[in-house]
């Protein structure tokens, strides 16, 4: 990996801002140094908006635009990716000249990332080899592939339409309005369309009538879909928060430690591991501890939200029944008061939020190492929280950085890496999952018996009173019982004991019959079989996940008076 200095070097977080390129192959020599000049200002605007965040710059180091925008990044400390659109040594059948061939290869020596695209579906290496439809098809895909995996398409272009396959026009407008449902190599056809903005520099070809505006002159391209800039600004902006959230806990992209619990893989595994596998192992442990973090608070908040709730109707029933003293009046109010306050407190820090959101990206990122380890090419951003577009795309967003294939690396015994993923996730999630129904279980049969008591004791006090003169202590915790057994209620749909119980027993079950499936399959040499066992386990988890942000989302903090 390159070795970073400047302000890339500054206090980051793991989350990296994604963005792609694309441009004409012959822009005037002319304007070189006003695009230049352009193009890292762009670098330098979304550093100053994203101050905590990574940037990175996705090329496929075309002539042109694309190995412009390259020298810039390497300059400005932009981290650079590299997607071929195939074999290099194909890809390079394009550069004529041996000074064109030699940039590329320098171009490539400072990349952190180099990756090729295999032939499309139907395609073979000698038809992509030779100039035609078939090679043209290959710098569409990998234009969709930018399109699909970046948050902001950087175009320097000259504004023409022309629908060219894999041209500038057509990557743009892939951006701006969605990959046709007949054109989604990378993707699903049940995907909504991925959409996001276009920085369209001016870019004046060669030989070719100059544009309106002025060379290196920015226009900024949004969809056209309702809200399409308010929702990517926020996109980005909540990944930045997190970010800084994990800088301020210590835990920067290059510092990346955890104590509350082990490494998802063992330290002599992971230095085994192509440097992709460090990247998700840190920044999952940087997401749990923050998802802990926030659950923490987020349970304590509710916790005293009830308690103040129901000192608060304890002290109004006190005034109402026993005593008219201002003082508990007073009381009732104040305790009202702090709840209200609490909650508003809560509610602006977005405790509640953080926590679902980072326990989903926690999620996405065990998943994702897991996948990979097992020698799967599946992103997970592919196959998650799709229920949950709107409310989590920045997590999904966040995610296909991590799904880009690992840089070569250390070559390691794929039969070795499957008894890992059967022994560090499948048993272990078999075993985390078990533990976790028996806990909200007993939680949830304590808080029932409780509740039960407590509607009891009110009835025999209520009858004791109908059969009695009226005794107002009595009258009084004949009403607060009740009281008592709603407000724990309250608290325990609040948490969805219930509801955890049910998923978290299915998917204890799950996992233990995928662990006996899963070592069958290896011991009898049955490695893809495997695989595709590891997949669908991986898929389930996803899907439990996202419905458990949906199970806390439909349970937001309030305050609760009985």
């Amino acid at each position: 990996m390159r070795a970073l200095s400047g302000p890339q070097c500054t206090p980051k977080g793991p989350l990296t801002l994604l963005i792609g390129v694309t441009g004409h192959r012959d822009p005037r020599p002319g304007d070189r140094e006003i695009l230049e000049s352009t193009v890292s200002g762009i670098f330098e605007s979304l550093r100053k908006d994203h101050p905590a965040t990574l940037l990175a710059l996705m090329s496929p180091l075309a002539e042109g635009a694309d190995r412009l925008a390259a020298r810039v990044a390497i300059r400005s400390d932009v981290r650079l990716i590299v997607p071929l659109p195939m074999p290099r040594e194909l890809y390079e059948a394009d550069f004529l000249a041996a000074e064109s061939r030699a940039e590329f290869a320098d171009l490539l020596s400072h990349a952190d990332q180099v990756f090729e695209l295999g032939p499309l579906p139907g395609e073979t290496l000698e038809t992509i080899a030779q100039a035609g439809a078939a090679r043209n098809k290959q710098y569409l895909a990998v234009g969709q592939y930018i399109v699909r995996h970046c948050q902001i398409l950087m175009a320097l272009w000259d504004g023409d339409l022309s629908q060219k396959t894999g041209g500038t026009a057509q990557i743009v407008d892939l951006q701006l309005n969605g990959c046709p449902d007949s054109e989604r190599p990378f993707g699903r056809l049940t995907d909504a369309t991925q959409t996001g903005p276009v920085y369209h520099v001016v870019t004046p070809r060669e030989n070719a009538p100059p544009p309106q505006s002025a060379a290196g002159t920015v226009h900024r391209l949004w969809p056209s879909e309702q809200g399409a800039e308010k929702a990517r600004i926020h996109l980005l902006s909540t990944m930045d928060r997190f970010n800084e959230e994990v800088v301020a806990a210590g835990m920067g992209s290059d510092n990346v430690r955890t104590s509350h619990k082990p490494s998802l893989l063992p330290p002599e595994v992971l230095a085994a591991m192509p440097g992709r596998f460090n990247d998700v192992v840190q920044t999952y442990s940087a997401a749990d501890a923050l998802a802990l973090h926030f659950q923490r608070k987020t349970t304590g908040t509710l916790k005293s939200l009830f308690a103040l709730g129901f000192l608060a109707a304890v002290s109004f029933h006190t005034y109402s029944h026993l005593n008219e003293s201002q003082w508990f009046l007073g009381g009732y109010l104040i305790l009202l008061g702090v709840a209200v306050a609490l909650y508003i407190k809560a509610r602006r820090s977005e405790l509640q939020n953080k926590h679902e959101d980072y326990r989903a990206l926690a999620e996405g990122l065990r998943v994702q190492l897991f996948w990979k380890l097992a020698g799967l090419a599946d992103a997970v951003a592919d196959n998650y929280l799709h229920k949950q577009r709107t409310a989590l795309d920045w997590v999904r967003h966040a995610l296909r950085f991590f799904g880009l294939p690992s840089a070569k690396g250390p070559t390691f015994d794929h039969k070795a890496a499957l008894n890992l993923v059967l022994d560090l996730w499948v048993r272990d999630q078999a075993g985390y999952y078990a533990r976790a129904a028996r806990r909200d279980h007993a939680a949830l049969k304590t808080s029932e018996r409780l509740a039960k008591a407590m509607l009891w004791l009110g009835l025999v006090l209520a009858v004791v009173q109908f059969r009695l003169e009226p005794i107002h202590p009595l009258i009084f915790l004949a009403a607060l019982a009740p009281l008592a057994a709603a407000t724990l209620g309250g608290y325990v749909e609040k948490r969805a004991l219930s509801q955890h119980v049910n998923q978290y027993e299915r998917m204890a079950h799950l996992f233990a019959d995928g662990a006996r499936r899963l070592k069958a399959f290896l011991e009898a040499g049955q490695h893809e079989q495997a695989r595709a066992l590891v997949k669908e386990l991986g898929k389930e988890a996803l899907r439990e996940n996202g419905d458990w942000v949906l199970i806390h989302r439909e349970r937001p903090l309030e305050v609760h008076m009985g």
